[in-house]
């Protein structure tokens, strides 16, 4: 009897210790994926979700619908595999064009349908609103060579498609924007390019330290034609040109822009002495 109970003992013990090593195994497959989903207007999730090694970006963005209450992703089967049909209300041809959900993995644009493309451990997923093969998107990275002196632009890598269905890579300037840039206490202002795409930071806004930016670009039916910054995004000015920097480029660009703003200044003096000029006939 004392023998029948031992191998009892040992046969559960061994029970608990292969369950104990099969959860771990599971545990250990595990991947961390991090899903943004960029909706008509606004973000509509943001976060890191955890999927089985192995698993979709499609599985990672239906893990992103089960653990949030505040999205409901739609998804349909077509001949060339899964894609979402909408998020929440806002459904594809919204505008009535070829704008729908498009999904992007670290900065490019995979060939294959979301249920095909298997992402690794970090990866960064985007499930954006937009329609790139007929208005065209753009994917802006911040050009900060001359921040130091208050001037900041937004470049985008553009993928054309011609009549016969060949493609053309383009790196542009990014123009008509509206940039929202973060005074450092939860506060932002909207600043507005030129038409070369670049726009000035009053020197009141430009403090070192980090600052949150966010670009906004929509056609006139208010589809978005710029990738949103997702909402941590910041940029750091490390530096501010005063009177002398150790970038002769800045220096340059500083002294131009101060001479500038002294022109501007003494024409609209200049204006205001002929408008209040009397001339008797």
């Amino acid at each position: 009897m004392k023998a029948l109970k031992k191998s009892v003992s040992l046969l559960l013990a061994l029970i608990m210790l292969m369950s104990a090593c099969c959860a771990f195994a599971s545990a250990a497959s595990d991947i961390k994926v991090n899903v943004r989903i960029e909706g008509i207007n606004d973000k509509l999730f943001y976060g890191n979700v955890t999927v089985p090694s192995g698993a979709t970006v499609l599985d990672a963005i239906k893990q992103a619908d089960s653990v949030s209450s505040k999205i409901k992703v739609t998804v349909k089967n077509g001949a060339y595999g899964a894609y979402v049909t909408a998020v929440n209300n806002e459904k594809e041809k919204t505008f009535g064009g070829y704008d729908g959900w498009n999904y992007r993995v670290n900065g490019v644009d995979p060939s294959v349908s979301m249920d095909k493309y298997k992402v690794k451990s970090g990866a960064k997923i985007i499930l954006y609103y937009g329609d790139p093969y007929g208005k065209g998107m753009q994917y802006p990275v911040a050009d900060t060579s001359m921040l130091a002196a208050g001037y900041l632009s937004f470049k985008s890598t553009d993928t054309v498609y011609r009549a016969d269905g060949t493609t053309k890579t383009t790196e542009s300037i990014i123009t008509g924007y509206i940039l929202e840039w973060g005074l450092g206490n939860g506060a932002t202002v909207d600043l507005y390019p030129d038409e070369n795409g670049l726009v000035y930071i009053d020197k009141e806004f430009l403090t070192k330290g980090e600052h949150s930016v966010q670009i906004i670009k929509t056609d006139d039916s208010g589809m978005p034609l710029v990738l949103r910054f997702a909402p941590d995004y910041m940029i750091n000015v490390t530096e501010i040109a005063d009177e002398k920097s150790d970038n002769p480029t800045i220096n340059a660009i500083y002294e131009m822009r101060d001479f500038i703003e002294q022109i501007i200044a003494f024409i609209k003096e200049l204006v205001n002495v002929f408008q209040n000029i009397k001339i008797d006939i």
